[in-house]
C-alpha cells in the first residue's frame, strides 16, 4: 500500500510536507501522517537496513494556537462526539513527537504562524511539486516562501454573511472558532441590542 511513497522517494533524501491550517482537520491530518511515517520508517529500515529518508513537516497556521480532537466517542453508526483542546504549538509538537517510535531525525516538525496567501504549482520535471507564499504573523509581518513536495489544505470555512449585512461589517460578528468567540464576548459586554442570525447548533448555545 505504500508503493506510491517508494516510488517517489527514490531520489528524494528529504521530503517536504507543508501543512496549511491549525484546525481540527489540520492536527488530524498531522497525527496521522506522523504514525503513517512511523510505519514508513519500519519499512524502509526492514527492506533496505536503515532508512535513507527524513521528513521535513511544517504548519502553517492563521492562529497562534493548534486546536485538537480528544475524548472521541463513538455515539451510532455515523455520529460521534469529541472535546477540542487549544494548545500552544511547541506543548503540541514535543508531545507528538517524543511519542513516536522512531528517532526525531527522521521527522522534524515546525510551526509557522502566517497567514498563506498562494500557491505556485511548479512543472512536472521539477524536484518540487509547489511553493507556498506566507505573510508572517510576528511584529514585521515577513512575507516568505516555503517549497514542498506534498501539500495538505485545511484552511476551514468562511461563513456566508448576507449581502444586506456586508455594509454593516463593523458591527456583524461571525462565530467559527474561540478566536470569533472571543471577539464576540468583548463586543457583547458594551451592546445594547443584539439580533442573532441562524438556528444552528452554535445559535442554539447562544441563545
Amino acid at each position: 500500500k505504500n508503493t506510491y511513497f517508494y516510488m517517489n522517494m527514490s531520489d528524494m533524501k528529504c521530503i517536504d510536507i507543508v501543512v496549511i491550517g491549525g484546525g481540527i482537520c489540520a492536527t488530524s491530518f498531522t497525527e496521522s501522517m506522523i504514525q503513517f511515517l512511523s510505519q514508513l520508517h519500519t519499512e524502509f529500515t526492514s527492506i533496505q537496513g536503515k532508512n535513507k529518508h527524513s521528513f521535513a513537516l511544517t504548519i502553517i497556521s492563521a492562529s497562534p494556537f493548534i486546536k485538537q480532537s480528544h475524548n472521541l466517542k463513538k455515539l451510532s453508526k455515523t455520529m460521534h462526539s469529541f472535546d477540542i483542546k487549544q494548545q500552544l504549538p511547541t506543548d503540541w509538537i514535543e508531545e507528538n513527537v517524543t511519542t513516536t517510535p522512531f528517532q526525531s531525525s527522521f521527522l522534524s516538525i515546525q510551526f509557522i504562524h502566517g497567514i498563506a496567501e498562494k500557491i505556485h504549482m511548479f512543472e512536472k520535471d521539477n524536484l518540487y511539486k509547489g511553493e507556498v507564499h506566507f505573510t508572517e504573523c510576528d511584529g514585521m509581518m515577513k512575507r516568505n516562501s516555503m517549497r514542498f513536495h506534498y501539500c495538505f489544505i485545511a484552511n476551514g470555512a468562511r461563513p456566508k454573511i448576507p449581502d444586506v449585512l456586508k455594509k454593516l461589517k463593523e458591527h456583524v460578528i461571525t462565530l467559527r472558532d474561540t478566536d470569533s468567540l472571543m471577539r464576540l464576548q468583548e463586543v457583547i459586554q458594551s451592546a445594547e441590542s443584539i439580533a442573532l442570525i441562524g438556528n444552528g447548533g452554535i445559535a442554539l448555545e447562544l441563545v
